[in-house]
């Protein structure tokens, strides 16, 4: 008869410092993932002139009581046009020479076709987005952390 002894085996345990992740500040401390309570907090008014002659709607965007987003948008008719030439001069300044394409919305039978600006940029762990309406009636400025990436499919042999 065979006896069998067990060896107790070591366990080896590394202690290694929790990596903190920084807060994603989208726009003037309004951080990814705050409440609406927080957001409330931080930004008491929805409505602030970025210009004397700028008035503007702040808009978060909320997933599951989670800020995922900001939106700045003009607040009156009068306004869009006093804005669009300083706000793309700001972000220029600020984050360098955009991304920038055209986007054509196709109109119905209800609504004529617009086509937008669209500028975008990365700047750290966020995406600004600001889209302005050629003929200057509308635009919009959207502040979004980055999405994460998904690993990049291969097929191998090509």
């Amino acid at each position: 008869m065979r006896l069998f002894s067990l060896i107790p085996l070591l366990g080896i345990t590394v202690v290694t410092p929790a990596i903190a992740q920084e807060p994603t500040v989208l726009w003037r401390g309004l951080t990814a993932g705050m409440t609406k309570e927080q957001v409330a907090e931080v930004l008491p008014e929805k409505e602030i002139d970025l210009l004397p002659d700028c008035r503007t709607v702040i808009s978060p965007r909320f997933q599951n009581n989670r800020l995922v987003s900001v939106s700045i948008l003009p607040k009156w008719i009068l306004s869009k046009n006093s804005c669009i030439e300083p706000m793309t001069s700001s972000l220029v300044e600020k984050y360098g020479e955009p991304n920038r394409t055209v986007e054509n919305r196709p109109g119905n039978k209800f609504k004529a076709a617009e086509i937008y600006d669209v500028y975008f940029w990365i700047a750290g762990n966020i995406e600004v987005d600001y889209r302005t309406q050629i003929g200057g009636k509308s635009w919009s400025l959207t502040y979004r952390p980055l999405a994460p990436s998904a690993p990049k499919k291969r097929i191998e042999g090509l």
